[in-house]
């Protein structure tokens, strides 16, 4: 009786202590970033487009894009 409530104990006196050793990862490190998808890099488009993307950053508040019209040669 007594190696039992001996043993009883070492479990609860472990289950105790046991969410203390255990540490949360830290999630993996992003950096900022902002990528258009399409159209790709000096693609030459026409007409009216859909832009496609995305924006990881803490502090996102709004896309915004630019954009000039070459002229007619």
């Amino acid at each position: 009786m007594k190696k039992n409530a001996l043993l009883l104990g070492f479990v609860f006196a472990l289950l105790a202590i046991l969410p203390a050793l255990q540490t949360a990862a830290a999630p993996p490190a992003q950096g900022d970033l902002a990528i258009i998808s399409y159209p790709a890099d000096n693609e030459v488009v026409r007409g009216i487009i859909s832009i496609t993307g995305s924006a990881v950053h803490p502090n996102f508040d709004r896309y915004q894009v630019a954009y000039a019209v070459e002229p007619v040669v």
